[in-house]
């Protein structure tokens, strides 16, 4: 998230002298709340983020046309990591939440302004403090990140109805928010400021915005557009707007792209409500518990010994695996893990998610020496809800992800025997939830979009 100014220091004032401001970390966690102790910090190279950028807009320009024909590459570079600038907009072009934003225009601002189920709404409220209370966007209460989360969260109760809100949900739209604020309030402020090019140029204040900024032919541009921003310095005349923590700079502009109220996170969290995870936030919560019971089936494949001894002791699959699977791992993975798993898992499906699952319990529970120390179910129990860091940390896990063999196939056909046993042991599922759609092709090919719906607004033209 960009940081905000809400003054306009004047040349003298020195770093020295300006309020002391809270330290937070690349992500925006104030003492890096969200990495693991000691984790090492994996920096892409600026010259290859500028390249990645570049490949990024390219795609983005002619979506429909790379996944219809290139959508191998796509998944190549979700694996390698979207960009930060442009992650965003990634997402909601993966998930089809663009699509879905183009085709109810105006349905979200519809939402928005109907008061909401009184139950709902007081669960909701009482939820905000609890999402990612370090991270500076949701630190202050009634503020504009819990706002934000607060309109999303009620908007959706109100569009499922039939679903109503689950706590799960929160962390999840918090995530979204993070890179596709869902209001921007803002207040114009005109000045001018003379750079050294001698261009004179009139900028408004925002209060709040995201920094959407790539590099570009060694220039800022604003990500939508790619019209220039111009970058400045803490200490110029004129201290503005928007905070870019990646290349530590402020950045200004006139470019009204920074001023749109994106309501982005609340389309894409209705796509992974319904298409990527349908039926988990559903009451009686039973498309997680039928989840939880494939990766207890595939777990033998991958660790016999996690398996026998979640056996031995009685572990039944929701009793670790609900928040893993519920929130995404954005509970429960480093910052920097969370970003490249949902990079992955928005682009190729739940089947990130199981591999994810899997693969901490092979890591956690795999031989007789880590077992050592899980006598019990309590003692198991504990081992899982704080898992080492060493098999959390990005590079790690990213490439244990990709060399896992575990597919939509495969977990189809378990879903398959475990609805039979289901219906064996339950009876009829009492909700009925739409197919799975593993991911974004698989959502394309079932929605394919009209023209207009993936045109940008102003169209992004690559040099």
């Amino acid at each position: 998230m960009g940081k905000a100014a809400g003054t306009c220091p004047t040349r003298e004032r020195t770093a020295a002298q300006r309020p002391m401001e809270k330290q937070v970390d690349k992500y925006g966690f104030s003492g890096g709340a969200q990495q693991s102790p000691g984790a090492p910090s994996e920096e892409v190279p600026i010259e290859v983020l500028r390249q990645r950028e570049a490949k990024w807009l390219e795609m983005l320009n002619s979506w429909d046309k790379w996944m219809a024909k290139k959508h191998k590459k796509v998944k190549e570079r979700c694996q390698k990591g979207i960009p930060p600038s442009l992650r965003g907009r990634a997402w909601l072009y993966l998930t089809g939440g663009k699509v879905k934003r183009e085709q109810n225009a105006g349905k979200f601002q519809e939402l928005q302004s109907l008061p909401g189920d009184p139950t709902w709404v007081d669960i909701i409220e009482r939820d905000l403090h609890r999402q990612f209370p370090f991270h500076e966007m949701f630190s202050a209460r009634g503020g504009h990140g819990q706002q934000s989360l607060f309109d999303v969260l009620k908007a959706y109760s109100l569009y499922r109805p039939d679903e109503g809100y689950c706590q799960a949900q929160a962390p999840i739209a918090a995530v979204l928010l993070m890179h596709m604020p869902a209001e921007v309030n803002t207040h114009t402020h005109t000045h001018t400021h003379t750079h050294t090019h001698t261009h004179t140029h009139t900028h408004t204040h925002t209060q709040a915005s995201d920094p959407g900024v790539v590099i570009y032919r060694s220039q800022y541009r604003c990500y939508t557009c790619l019209s220039i921003v111009f970058a400045g310095n803490r200490d110029s005349e004129c201290y503005i707007f928007i905070f870019d923590q990646v290349q530590n700079s402020c950045l200004y502009s006139n470019c009204t792209c920074f001023l749109s109220m994106s309501k982005d996170a609340f389309w894409v969290l209705v796509q992974i409500c319904e298409k990527y995870l349908p039926g988990y936030y559903s009451t009686g919560l039973e498309a997680i518990q039928l989840d939880g019971e494939i990766l207890y089936a595939l777990l033998p494949k991958v660790s016999p010994v996690a398996h026998r001894h979640l056996k031995k002791h009685h572990l039944e699959p929701i009793m670790y695996m609900t928040e893993w699977f519920m929130c995404a791992f954005s509970r429960t993975l480093p910052w920097a893990s969370v970003l490249r798993v949902w990079d992955m898992f928005l682009c190729e499906g739940v089947k990130i998610l199981f591999r994810v699952g899997l693969i901490l319990l092979k890591c956690t529970l795999s031989s007789q020496e880590k077992l050592k120390s899980c006598q019990g179910l309590y003692e198991t129990m504990q081992v899982l809800r704080a898992i080492e860091p060493q098999y959390t940390q990005e590079s790690f896990l990213v490439q244990q992800i990709l060399d896992l063999h575990i597919t939509e196939k495969d977990i189809e056909k378990e879903h398959h025997n475990q609805l039979r046993r289901w219906k064996e042991t339950h009876g009829d599922l009492r909700s009925k939830s739409p197919p799975r759609m593993h991911g974004a092709k698989a959502i394309i090919i079932a929605e394919p979009p009209r023209r207009q719906d993936l045109k940008q607004r102003p169209n992004i033209k690559v040099e």
